[in-house]
């Protein structure tokens, strides 16, 4: 309707929240906050970043994409899956570091995607 956001300015607009950032996180701690993100926001999949999680020189890159800020990222997120009813769903199954400088997140999706045209 009317006024409202599109899936796309929703999570760009979590990647521009202003709110201070999550520092001092044991691994412990950030592997908890990462896991309850993903349980409440589905940012793999819906792009509604947490970003108190992610530095200001956030950059992404995997072998079919790559962004170079939070905001790229998380637009980017919003607009491969199919949001709302019906959309991308998924499941966080672990999140535990690996090292003191790197987390795994084992997760399940369930989606459909929007291809390029």
């Amino acid at each position: 309707g009317g006024g409202s956001l599109s899936y796309e300015e929703i999570a760009s607009a979590s990647a521009q929240d202003s709110q201070a950032k999550a520092s001092g996180l044991t691994m412990e701690a950030l592997c908890l906050e990462v896991y309850r993100g993903l349980q409440e926001r589905s940012w793999f999949v819906t792009g509604q970043v947490d970003s108190r999680l992610f530095l200001d020189e956030f950059a992404f890159s995997d072998p079919s994409v790559s962004a170079s800020s939070l905001d790229e990222y998380a637009r980017g997120v919003a607009r491969f899956f199919t949001q709302g009813e019906g959309g991308a769903v998924m499941q966080v199954i672990d999140v535990a570091p690996i090292d003191s400088s790197t987390i795994m997140v084992t997760w399940y999706l369930d989606a459909r995607v929007n291809l390029p045209t």
